[in-house]
């Protein structure tokens, strides 16, 4: 019976093993919508779809591990009486759904900040339209550290720091080496970790989006500020 039971418990292990392992091998996805940042297509863009109703994306970076890129979807409606809708967005095994808003003839979604595997397919539901980043890119992505600025205003998840002078206001997309920044004035940002240092020279008022190879601290008029991956 004890020698049953030690079997029992050696295979009850190896079960646990396994699903803790096929946990951790599964791709982290994730999709955190900027309500109030404003679209902007400059610089590795790629889409899919029609006049009428696209998909469009924005690569900040790709290596080995992740990709992080920003996507919309877009759906011209010169009707008037149209009002908005919600629209679902699958990014590998992952369903969410996104409101839309209406804007002059189109509807809109807000700039969705994607962070998943290479190659990871990204739809919408119920159609046809498609893509895979950075295949579909015409230009090779680049590799982390990288950053891009963007316009807008801070939500409410947002956290803030003060510091002499100015203030600063930062989103971390949790669990990964991802972060938007908005200072209050310009200023220089040092990003360090175990795979080196990044510098960043940040402009007042503006967003800076920032991709990372890995776990970080960042740095501002020699204090640190957050931690983040």
């Amino acid at each position: 019976m004890s020698r049953l039971i030690a079997v029992c418990a050696i295979i009850l292990t190896i079960s646990a093993l396994i699903v803790i392992m096929n946990f951790m091998r599964k791709p982290r996805i994730k999709m955190l919508e900027l309500r109030d940042v404003k679209w902007d297509g400059k610089g590795g863009w790629c889409g899919s779809g029609s006049r009428s109703f696209a998909m469009e994306s924005r690569t900040l970076s790709c290596d080995r591990t992740r990709c992080v890129f920003l996507i919309r979807v877009w759906i011209f409606i010169p009707s008037t009486s149209k009002g908005d809708m919600d629209i679902d967005i699958r990014v590998g095994e992952q369903v969410k759904s996104f409101h839309m808003y209406k804007k002059g003839m189109y509807l809109e979604t807000k700039p969705i900040l994607v962070v998943a595997p290479p190659e990871t397919p990204v739809s919408v539901e119920k159609s046809d339209i498609r893509i895979s980043i950075p295949r579909c890119l015409k230009v090779r992505a680049q590799r982390p550290p990288t950053h891009i600025f963007l316009m807008g205003n801070i939500s409410e998840e947002w956290k803030t720091v003060r510091l002499d002078h100015l203030s600063l206001s930062y989103l971390i997309v949790s669990g990964e080496p991802v972060a938007l920044i908005k200072p209050s004035s310009s200023v220089k940002i040092e990003f360090s970790g175990d795979w080196g240092s990044y510098e960043v020279n940040a402009p007042g008022e503006v967003i800076t989006l920032v991709s990372l190879p890995g776990s970080f601290t960042a740095m501002c008029q020699g204090q640190e500020i957050i931690r983040g991956g």
